[in-house]
């Protein structure tokens, strides 16, 4: 299971193959010690962090690459990105930008927006691409 799931397929793709839940499915690689996946591009379904042992919520993740050719992304899904590429966790990005892992989790929701001496220090973590059409 873990090697399909590494593959990009979703807990409900191995459940049908195994004939089991997605949610027994899910289950058994939290289970797993070893477990590593992949996150995938929702748009060209290119490798946008090779190994991560816990797939994030919320909105499908683009690459860098869709991210930078799509206009009109949101905010809170750039920032997302940026930070999984960058291999941060919401707590890192806190610490390394002085700023609370709340107002990470609020951007990321898009319940909030930074101001722009808040942007500039995450843009200075996390790159120009955090700005749309940068």
């Amino acid at each position: 299971m873990a090697r399909l799931r590494a593959g990009g397929l979703t807990f409900e793709e191995i459940a049908r193959i195994f004939g089991v839940t997605k949610q027994r499915v899910g289950r058994i690689l939290r289970d797993s010690a070893a477990t590593k996946t992949a996150l995938r591009c929702c748009a060209c379904r290119a490798v946008v962090v090779s190994e991560v042992s816990q797939v994030p919520r919320g909105a499908p993740l683009l690459c860098s690459a869709c991210l930078a050719t799509t206009p009109g992304i949101p905010f809170a899904e750039r920032v997302r990105t940026r930070r999984l590429v960058a291999g941060l966790t919401q707590e890192e990005l806190a610490r390394r930008t002085g700023l609370t892992d709340q107002a990470i989790s609020l951007y990321e929701r898009g319940m909030r927006r930074p101001g722009a001496r808040t942007l500039a220090r995450l843009v200075e973590v996390l790159g120009p691409g955090l700005i749309d059409g940068a």
